[in-house]
């Protein structure tokens, strides 16, 4: 019987071993690893700053992204389960949250004992996991006989995956170059015949295959179990395909390692589990959350969030923000060349419907694509398992950069199916070397985004100043001193506390080198229940109970509090007094030295300016500090500060609860709306100070001798407030002059 006209010629006869890929195609791999590494590098810091790796600050600095770098912390001082600087003095065992990243984490170790620090070793883990995956990729497409162009071209997209960008705070997700080496496994057991796989093979050869199967069980527990997927489909697959039950064989035994090396990774969790007993309050996971982190079939080809072409960027937006379940999902978006390829998948399985021949690589893509996404989709293989096995597998989304490997290498191995086809054998080399040119430039437009030059300013500065803030706590205290930190939070994965979200209690342990920390002890061990039951007490019984632990300083996060922990410091403030307290650059972290009353400890009673003004005013937020008892000719509140505004009134006054210090320095930090506010006054009393500020913050400090003249009113006068309506900007009314973000008395500076 004649085939279908739509068929393609069936020329595959095998993968090639893998190991001599690697040899023989060294010199392209090893090109291809450092193109990845530096094109990355320059992805995330910019032309020319990225060809030169950055290693002073990490690349995001919020949220999960310090939970890894807590861990990575951990293990350069020594190892992940155990750590005496967090928790502190009960330590901060980790072992009831298990994992399978030992692979991950030894990579991390050795880094770190090179750069000396996490954040080095974090950024330049980061930028190598690019090159990993694409050696990976690029030797198993060339082992199934994708020409050089295309498989350097294909390897470089899958590496530049937006995946793997949208995933940069889940640094182990990004090492996700297993996803091929499972491909391959699972084509040579689909192909290969009844034990097959193992036949010719020396006992080094198997040995080396064996260790080979464990260590992919070592870059994360999700990908283990993708793998294991791929492997179990490939020997269903080969048995139906002979009709002998032996097909499955390799199958089977490539399974059995790669859940021996999870099992291995996990080995220390259930040690201490047996020898501690079950922590409920640990990992608490439910299979209705496998719905909810499922991904859908229109979030593999929507555009990615953020795309460079505003309307493409405006679909994924409308989608994200409009459709139910978006979650971290959001990142299974594969790019244009990928999409193709999943429907040519689709077009691939009707044609082997109606009778059609179908390239054995092609059939297998096709099979293993489906049921990859079978198994991640909402309501599909995935939460079937969660709800009947374990429901410790709820983030079925992450399935996704498998898909995108089967997909994009589907497109590809299409492509040069048809070039074969309908090309003259002369012109074919020519034409897929100028077609993977071209698509290389198309995906890498497609999956990627312009370098973010403001966060990283932001993370830098964030970083930054979160390095001094601690430096000076350090520079406060003994070394080895115990921090006590405020408010509680669980840890791992807690929930917000008021505007406290994330991991950021994490920061003092990761900036510090010998300081001890009350934060990340395991949660429902006995250290996080002894916190959680000391935060619920007042204050000065918790006081008399952290010096009594030996405790020598207090660490307090305001945004944990619903009234800005205003209360708090200003307990603390008369027990300490203003010289025992540090604060950071943004007031959102307030540290007090502990000191006993005997050792020159304030009284209540004692009438101390610098106390009282030791707080600063944020017009970021609606609550401000005691000293400030009226604000007039501002408007509302925004996320960054407050705008004066001529129409309310022609200065932006502030009126204090008490007089200013006879000395001061008045530092603030604003902003000039337009260049006709640039320059503006401040009269503080019978003086009149000219300044200038910028269109962007602007941090000044103005030395102030009153004399003894007694002052309880700060005015700031913009030079011609001027609506953004008079302007043509948009309709907005109000008469701006200057944006007010912060106003602090300090102490006196000339």
């Amino acid at each position: 019987m004649k085939a279908p006209p739509t068929d393609m010629p069936n020329t595959f006869s095998g993968p090639r071993p893998l190991f001599g890929v690697l040899v023989g195609e060294w010199p392209w791999w090893a090109a291809g690893a450092v193109f990845c590494f530096f094109l990355a590098s320059v992805l995330m810091s910019g032309w020319p700053e990225g060809l030169v790796p950055n290693t002073q600050y990490p690349y995001t600095y919020v949220g999960d992204a310090l939970s890894h770098y807590w861990m990575v912390e951990r293990v350069i001082e020594g190892w992940i389960s155990d750590n005496p600087r967090s928790g502190y003095p009960f330590g901060s065992n980790f072992l009831d949250y298990p994992n399978s990243d030992a692979g991950n984490l030894l990579i991390l170790k050795l880094l770190g004992t090179i750069t000396g620090n996490f954040y080095s070793a974090v950024n330049l883990y980061y930028l190598l996991s690019f090159s990993a995956v694409f050696v990976s990729a690029f030797c198993v497409l060339r082992s199934i006989d994708l020409s050089r162009p295309l498989a350097i071209s294909a390897a470089v997209l899958y590496a530049f995956a937006s995946f793997h960008f949208l995933r940069l705070g889940h640094l182990f997700y990004n090492w996700y170059f297993v996803a091929p080496l499972f491909f391959y496994a699972g084509l040579r057991i689909y192909l290969g015949g009844p034990v097959r796989i193992f036949k010719g093979r020396s006992w080094l050869g198997i040995a080396g295959m064996t260790v080979g199967f464990i260590l992919l069980a070592s870059f994360g527990i999700y990908y283990a179990f993708f793998g294991i997927v791929i492997l179990a489909v490939a020997g269903l697959a080969a048995w139906v395909k002979t009709g002998q039950f032996r097909s499955m064989l390799p199958a089977v035994a490539a399974a059995t390692l790669v859940a021996a090396g999870a099992l291995l990774n996990l080995t220390p969790s259930l040690v201490n589990r047996h020898i501690n007993g079950v922590n409920p309050e640990a990992v608490s996971r439910s299979a209705v959350q496998s719905e909810h982190y499922a991904l859908k079939f229109a979030q593999l080809v929507l555009p990615r969030a953020g795309h460079r072409v505003p309307s493409l960027a405006k679909i994924a937006d409308k989608y994200n923000s409009a459709f139910p379940l978006v979650n971290e999902n959001f990142i299974a978006s594969m790019g244009l060349l990928a999409s193709l390829g999943l429907g040519i998948s689709c077009i691939l399985a009707l044609v082997k419907f109606a009778g059609g021949r179908v390239d054995e690589r092609l059939n297998f893509l096709t099979l293993l694509t489906a049921i990859l996404f079978m198994f991640g989709t909402i309501g599909g293989f995935g939460v079937i398992f969660s709800a009947v096995f374990s429901p410790s597998l709820r983030s079925w989304n992450r399935i996704s950069i498998f898909i995108a490997f089967g997909s994009i290498t589907t497109f590809f191995i299409a492509l040069q199916l048809l070039a074969h086809r309908y090309l003259k054998p002369a012109r074919i080399s020519a034409a897929l070397a100028g077609a993977a040119i071209v698509l290389s430039v198309l995906g890498l437009y497609d999956q990627t985004t312009p370098v973010c030059r403001s966060c990283n300013v932001q993370n830098k500065q964030a970083f930054d100043s979160d390095r001094s803030f601690v430096n000076s706590i350090e520079q406060a205290l003994p070394p080895g001193s115990a921090i006590y930190q405020l408010p509680y939070m669980p840890f791992p994965e807690p929930p917000p506390v008021h505007n406290l979200v994330g991991y950021e209690l994490a920061m003092g342990f990761l900036q510090s080198k010998s300081l001890h920390w009350s934060y990340a002890g395991m949660r429902g061990r006995h250290g996080d229940v002894f916190y959680r039951n000391l935060a619920s007490k007042p204050i000065e019984q918790q006081l008399a109970v952290i010096e009594r632990m030996g405790f020598a300083g207090i660490y307090i996060d305001r945004r944990g509090f619903e009234d800005n922990a205003n209360a708090l410091v200003d307990t603390l403030l008369q027990k300490f007094g203003a010289e025992s307290m540090l604060i950071r650059d943004d007031d959102e972290i307030v540290f007090f030295k502990i000191k006993p009353d005997g050792q020159g400890a304030r009284k209540a009673t004692t009438d101390d300016s610098a106390a009282a003004f030791a707080q600063a005013a944020i017009f970021s937020k609606s609550s401000l500090p005691k000293f400030v008892s009226a604000v007039n000719g501002m408007s509302p509140v925004e996320s960054w500060g407050r705008w004066s505004d001529g129409n309310l009134a022609p200065t932006i006054r502030i009126d204090l609860s008490r007089p200013l210090p006879d000395k001061f320095t008045l530092a603030l930090t604003l902003r000039a709306f337009q260049s006709v506010n640039q320059d503006f006054s401040v009269k503080i009393g019978s003086q009149v100070h000219r300044l200038r500020a910028g269109d962007e913050p602007t941090q000044l400090r103005l030395p102030v001798d009153l004399a003894g003249e007694s002052v309880r009113t700060i005015e700031i006068i913009p030079s011609k407030p001027i609506s953004p309506r008079e302007l043509g900007i948009n309709d907005d009314g109000r008469k701006l002059g200057l944006g007010l973000m912060r106003l602090h008395v300090e102490k006196y500076a000339p």
